[in-house]
Protein backbone atom coordinates (compact mmCIF):
# COMPACT_ATOMS: atom_id res chain seq x y z
CA UNK A 1 0.00 0.00 0.00
CA UNK A 2 1.87 2.76 -1.27
CA UNK A 3 0.01 6.03 -2.58
CA UNK A 4 0.38 9.89 -2.85
CA UNK A 5 -1.76 12.18 -1.50
CA UNK A 6 -3.53 14.86 -3.15
CA UNK A 7 -2.03 18.15 -1.80
CA UNK A 8 -4.48 21.12 -0.71
CA UNK A 9 -3.20 24.87 -0.82
CA UNK A 10 -3.47 24.48 3.02
CA UNK A 11 -1.38 21.30 3.67
CA UNK A 12 0.84 21.18 1.17
CA UNK A 13 4.11 21.38 2.76
CA UNK A 14 2.70 18.09 4.41
CA UNK A 15 1.56 16.25 1.80
CA UNK A 16 5.00 16.62 0.02
CA UNK A 17 6.39 15.44 3.08
CA UNK A 18 4.22 12.36 3.25
CA UNK A 19 4.14 11.76 -0.57
CA UNK A 20 8.32 11.77 -0.23
CA UNK A 21 8.08 9.18 2.73
CA UNK A 22 5.25 6.79 0.95
CA UNK A 23 7.58 6.81 -2.39
CA UNK A 24 10.43 6.00 -0.60
CA UNK A 25 8.32 2.99 1.13
CA UNK A 26 7.20 1.61 -2.42
CA UNK A 27 10.93 1.46 -3.32
CA UNK A 28 11.65 -0.78 -0.78
CA UNK A 29 7.97 -3.23 -1.13
CA UNK A 30 9.32 -3.12 -4.89
CA UNK A 31 13.24 -4.22 -3.96
CA UNK A 32 11.79 -6.60 -0.95
CA UNK A 33 9.45 -8.22 -2.80
CA UNK A 34 11.34 -9.00 -5.72
CA UNK A 35 13.86 -10.29 -3.63
CA UNK A 36 11.21 -12.81 -1.89
CA UNK A 37 10.38 -14.19 -5.16
CA UNK A 38 13.74 -15.06 -6.52
CA UNK A 39 13.81 -17.14 -3.39
CA UNK A 40 10.58 -18.87 -3.66
CA UNK A 41 11.20 -19.46 -6.99
CA UNK A 42 14.58 -21.34 -5.62
CA UNK A 43 12.53 -23.13 -2.79
CA UNK A 44 14.56 -20.67 -0.37
CA UNK A 45 11.71 -20.37 2.18
CA UNK A 46 14.05 -19.27 5.32
CA UNK A 47 15.52 -15.82 2.87
CA UNK A 48 12.20 -15.21 1.24
CA UNK A 49 10.65 -14.97 4.90
CA UNK A 50 13.37 -12.16 5.98
CA UNK A 51 12.37 -10.66 2.91
CA UNK A 52 9.39 -10.20 3.93
CA UNK A 53 10.19 -9.34 7.33
CA UNK A 54 11.91 -6.73 5.70
CA UNK A 55 8.75 -5.34 3.89
CA UNK A 56 7.03 -5.23 7.66
CA UNK A 57 10.28 -3.40 9.27
CA UNK A 58 9.45 -1.00 6.46
CA UNK A 59 6.13 -0.04 6.61
CA UNK A 60 7.07 -0.05 10.56
CA UNK A 61 9.72 2.81 9.72
CA UNK A 62 7.61 4.62 7.97
CA UNK A 63 4.61 4.68 9.98
CA UNK A 64 6.88 5.71 12.69
CA UNK A 65 8.26 8.81 10.44
CA UNK A 66 4.63 9.99 10.16
CA UNK A 67 3.93 9.89 13.38
CA UNK A 68 7.19 11.56 14.54
CA UNK A 69 6.56 14.42 11.60
CA UNK A 70 3.52 14.62 13.29
CA UNK A 71 1.19 14.54 10.30
CA UNK A 72 -0.46 11.21 10.80
CA UNK A 73 -3.71 12.69 12.34
CA UNK A 74 -4.15 14.52 9.32
CA UNK A 75 -4.44 11.20 7.38
CA UNK A 76 -6.08 8.54 10.01
CA UNK A 77 -6.98 6.04 7.01
CA UNK A 78 -3.05 5.69 5.77
CA UNK A 79 -2.23 5.53 9.50
CA UNK A 80 -4.77 2.54 9.51
CA UNK A 81 -3.83 1.35 6.38
CA UNK A 82 0.10 1.32 7.66
CA UNK A 83 -0.36 -0.30 11.20
CA UNK A 84 -2.77 -3.32 8.38
CA UNK A 85 0.20 -3.84 6.62
CA UNK A 86 3.00 -4.03 9.27
CA UNK A 87 0.69 -7.00 10.67
CA UNK A 88 0.43 -8.61 7.15
CA UNK A 89 3.81 -8.95 6.21
CA UNK A 90 4.92 -9.97 9.66
CA UNK A 91 2.20 -12.59 9.80
CA UNK A 92 3.77 -13.63 5.82
CA UNK A 93 7.09 -13.84 7.26
CA UNK A 94 5.92 -15.82 10.06
CA UNK A 95 4.25 -18.61 7.20
CA UNK A 96 7.41 -19.11 5.43
CA UNK A 97 9.68 -19.08 8.74
CA UNK A 98 7.32 -22.06 9.30
CA UNK A 99 7.23 -23.87 6.13
CA UNK A 100 11.52 -23.76 6.56
CA UNK A 101 10.88 -25.38 9.93
CA UNK A 102 8.72 -28.13 8.44
CA UNK A 103 10.92 -28.85 5.51
CA UNK A 104 14.30 -28.66 8.17
CA UNK A 105 12.19 -31.20 10.10
CA UNK A 106 11.80 -33.47 7.01
CA UNK A 107 14.92 -33.65 6.33
CA UNK A 108 16.02 -34.47 9.61
CA UNK A 109 13.54 -36.85 9.37
CA UNK A 110 14.33 -38.31 5.62
CA UNK A 111 17.96 -38.80 7.21
CA UNK A 112 17.43 -41.02 9.39
CA UNK A 113 14.95 -43.11 7.59
CA UNK A 114 18.22 -43.10 4.94
CA UNK A 115 20.42 -43.84 7.95
CA UNK A 116 18.51 -47.08 9.03
CA UNK A 117 16.77 -45.30 11.98
CA UNK A 118 12.86 -45.96 11.60
CA UNK A 119 10.84 -44.95 15.34
CA UNK A 120 12.86 -41.71 15.96
CA UNK A 121 11.68 -40.28 12.44
CA UNK A 122 7.89 -41.33 13.21
CA UNK A 123 8.41 -39.03 16.73
CA UNK A 124 9.99 -36.28 14.61
CA UNK A 125 6.99 -36.38 12.12
CA UNK A 126 4.37 -36.77 14.46
CA UNK A 127 5.59 -33.28 16.56
CA UNK A 128 5.36 -31.04 12.62
CA UNK A 129 2.78 -29.17 13.04
CA UNK A 130 -0.01 -29.00 10.23
CA UNK A 131 1.38 -27.44 7.18
CA UNK A 132 -1.00 -24.64 5.26
CA UNK A 133 1.31 -26.06 2.22
CA UNK A 134 -0.43 -29.02 0.86
CA UNK A 135 3.10 -30.34 -0.63
CA UNK A 136 4.59 -29.93 2.67
CA UNK A 137 1.98 -32.02 4.70
CA UNK A 138 1.73 -34.54 1.56
CA UNK A 139 5.26 -34.82 2.58
CA UNK A 140 4.84 -35.50 6.26
CA UNK A 141 2.15 -38.29 5.22
CA UNK A 142 4.57 -39.98 2.75
CA UNK A 143 7.53 -39.87 5.41
CA UNK A 144 5.64 -41.54 7.73
CA UNK A 145 4.94 -44.31 5.48
CA UNK A 146 8.14 -45.21 4.81
CA UNK A 147 9.21 -45.03 8.15
CA UNK A 148 6.00 -47.44 9.01
CA UNK A 149 6.88 -49.36 6.18
CA UNK A 150 10.99 -50.17 7.11
CA UNK A 151 9.30 -51.24 10.72
CA UNK A 152 7.11 -54.04 9.21
CA UNK A 153 3.92 -52.00 9.69
CA UNK A 154 2.63 -52.11 6.56
CA UNK A 155 -0.77 -51.35 7.21
CA UNK A 156 -0.13 -48.12 8.95
CA UNK A 157 1.78 -47.24 6.14
CA UNK A 158 -0.89 -48.02 3.44
CA UNK A 159 -3.10 -45.58 5.56
CA UNK A 160 0.05 -42.82 5.83
CA UNK A 161 0.07 -43.14 1.76
CA UNK A 162 -3.23 -43.39 1.77
CA UNK A 163 -3.50 -39.69 3.38
CA UNK A 164 -0.60 -38.53 1.57
CA UNK A 165 -2.43 -39.75 -1.66
CA UNK A 166 -5.81 -37.58 -0.94
CA UNK A 167 -3.83 -34.05 -0.73
CA UNK A 168 -1.04 -35.36 -3.55
CA UNK A 169 -3.22 -38.02 -6.05
CA UNK A 170 -0.78 -37.93 -8.54
CA UNK A 171 2.73 -38.38 -6.86
CA UNK A 172 4.82 -41.27 -8.44
CA UNK A 173 6.68 -42.20 -5.10
CA UNK A 174 3.84 -42.85 -3.01
CA UNK A 175 1.35 -44.84 -5.43
CA UNK A 176 4.49 -46.85 -5.62
CA UNK A 177 5.51 -47.09 -2.14
CA UNK A 178 1.85 -47.81 -0.85
CA UNK A 179 2.02 -50.82 -3.99
CA UNK A 180 5.01 -52.44 -2.20
CA UNK A 181 3.85 -52.33 1.45
CA UNK A 182 0.40 -54.12 -0.26
CA UNK A 183 2.81 -56.56 -1.86
CA UNK A 184 3.66 -57.26 1.54
CA UNK A 185 0.49 -57.70 2.75
CA UNK A 186 -0.65 -60.36 -0.06
CA UNK A 187 -2.96 -57.55 -1.36
CA UNK A 188 -2.23 -58.37 -4.77
CA UNK A 189 -4.87 -56.89 -6.81
CA UNK A 190 -4.95 -53.41 -4.86
CA UNK A 191 -0.69 -53.72 -5.22
CA UNK A 192 -1.52 -54.51 -9.00
CA UNK A 193 -3.89 -50.86 -9.45
CA UNK A 194 -1.64 -48.69 -7.35
CA UNK A 195 1.56 -50.13 -9.72
CA UNK A 196 -0.99 -49.51 -12.65
CA UNK A 197 -1.81 -45.86 -11.44
CA UNK A 198 1.99 -45.05 -11.10
CA UNK A 199 2.46 -46.61 -14.39
CA UNK A 200 0.10 -44.62 -16.20
CA UNK A 201 1.86 -41.25 -14.89
CA UNK A 202 5.38 -42.89 -14.90
CA UNK A 203 5.30 -45.65 -17.75
CA UNK A 204 9.52 -46.26 -17.28
CA UNK A 205 9.30 -46.52 -13.50
CA UNK A 206 11.30 -50.22 -13.64
CA UNK A 207 10.84 -51.04 -10.28
CA UNK A 208 6.61 -50.78 -11.06
CA UNK A 209 7.59 -53.08 -13.72
CA UNK A 210 9.87 -55.52 -11.48
CA UNK A 211 6.97 -55.39 -9.04
CA UNK A 212 3.96 -56.39 -11.24
CA UNK A 213 6.28 -58.94 -12.21
CA UNK A 214 6.99 -60.37 -8.78
CA UNK A 215 3.45 -60.07 -8.39
CA UNK A 216 2.60 -61.95 -11.60
CA UNK A 217 5.59 -64.68 -10.57
CA UNK A 218 4.16 -65.32 -7.54
CA UNK A 219 2.77 -68.80 -6.58
CA UNK A 220 -0.47 -67.64 -5.29
CA UNK A 221 -1.21 -66.02 -8.52
CA UNK A 222 0.37 -67.77 -11.47
CA UNK A 223 0.15 -65.46 -14.34
CA UNK A 224 3.89 -66.08 -15.30
CA UNK A 225 3.92 -65.18 -19.01
CA UNK A 226 2.75 -62.02 -17.38
CA UNK A 227 5.59 -61.94 -15.08
CA UNK A 228 8.11 -62.58 -17.83
CA UNK A 229 6.42 -59.84 -19.85
CA UNK A 230 6.81 -57.59 -16.68
CA UNK A 231 10.64 -58.34 -15.82
CA UNK A 232 11.44 -57.80 -19.81
CA UNK A 233 9.95 -54.48 -19.55
CA UNK A 234 11.83 -53.81 -16.26
CA UNK A 235 15.07 -55.03 -17.92
CA UNK A 236 15.11 -52.94 -20.75
CA UNK A 237 14.81 -49.77 -18.66
CA UNK A 238 17.54 -51.47 -16.18
CA UNK A 239 19.47 -53.82 -18.30
CA UNK A 240 22.48 -54.91 -15.86
CA UNK A 241 19.83 -55.60 -12.33
CA UNK A 242 20.58 -59.27 -11.46
CA UNK A 243 17.13 -59.10 -9.64
CA UNK A 244 15.51 -58.64 -12.30
CA UNK A 245 17.34 -61.43 -14.25
CA UNK A 246 17.33 -63.81 -11.56
CA UNK A 247 13.34 -63.91 -11.44
CA UNK A 248 13.30 -63.64 -15.41
CA UNK A 249 15.24 -66.46 -15.32
CA UNK A 250 13.19 -68.70 -13.10
CA UNK A 251 9.55 -67.44 -14.90
CA UNK A 252 11.20 -68.51 -17.93
CA UNK A 253 11.82 -72.18 -16.43
CA UNK A 254 8.75 -72.33 -15.14
CA UNK A 255 7.15 -71.98 -18.21
CA UNK A 256 9.88 -74.30 -20.35
CA UNK A 257 11.33 -72.05 -21.76
CA UNK A 258 14.43 -73.47 -20.78
CA UNK A 259 17.07 -72.34 -23.45
CA UNK A 260 16.28 -68.85 -22.80
CA UNK A 261 16.22 -69.32 -18.84
CA UNK A 262 19.74 -71.30 -19.12
CA UNK A 263 20.95 -67.77 -20.86
CA UNK A 264 19.68 -65.65 -18.37
CA UNK A 265 21.03 -67.70 -15.71
CA UNK A 266 25.15 -67.76 -16.69
CA UNK A 267 24.62 -64.05 -17.08
CA UNK A 268 23.52 -63.84 -13.27
CA UNK A 269 25.76 -65.90 -12.27
CA UNK A 270 28.72 -64.07 -14.36
CA UNK A 271 27.87 -60.76 -12.29
CA UNK A 272 25.87 -61.07 -9.57
CA UNK A 273 27.71 -60.97 -5.67
CA UNK A 274 24.86 -61.73 -3.98
CA UNK A 275 24.97 -65.45 -2.49
CA UNK A 276 21.21 -65.47 -2.74
CA UNK A 277 21.02 -65.31 -6.40
CA UNK A 278 24.22 -67.59 -7.20
CA UNK A 279 23.08 -70.18 -5.11
CA UNK A 280 19.52 -70.03 -6.84
CA UNK A 281 20.81 -69.75 -10.40
CA UNK A 282 23.29 -72.84 -9.55
CA UNK A 283 20.30 -75.11 -8.65
CA UNK A 284 18.62 -73.76 -11.48
CA UNK A 285 20.93 -74.72 -14.19
CA UNK A 286 21.39 -77.81 -12.32
CA UNK A 287 17.60 -78.87 -12.99
CA UNK A 288 18.05 -77.74 -16.50
CA UNK A 289 21.65 -80.06 -17.26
Amino acid sequence: MTRKVESSSNSSKTTEGLNAILLKLGDAIEHCTSSADKYLQRGEYGRAAHAYTNVGNAFSKTLGEIRKRNISSDYPTIQSEMEISVSFWKAKAEQFRKKERIRNQLKKANKLLSSGAHLRPINILDKIPTSDNDDQNADIWLQKGNAYCMLGDFQSSIDCYDNSIMIRPLNVETLFNKAVSLYYLSKYEEAIKCLDDTLKIYPDHKDAWFYKGLIFHNFAVKRYDEAIDCYEKALSLNMHSVRIKGNLSEALFICRRYPESEKIAKEVLESADDETYILAMRFLLVCLA
